[in-house]
């Protein structure tokens, strides 16, 4: 979608995308999925607790 707003190949604006990601980062193909993946190693996005 953003290749084609941008009127460029799709494979340039990734490989624009990959090279601009915060290091360490990864490109999934969606965040709840890549959140979901994550927490299954261990890693807290949210925390909520009940704040008596």
């Amino acid at each position: 979608m953003i290749a084609r707003a941008a009127g460029r190949q799709s494979d340039e604006v990734y490989q624009e995308l990959v090279a601009n990601a915060v290091p360490n980062s990864h490109i999934v193909a969606a965040g709840v999925l890549g959140a979901t993946r994550a927490q299954e190693y261990g890693y807290t996005f949210m925390y909520a607790s009940d704040a008596d």
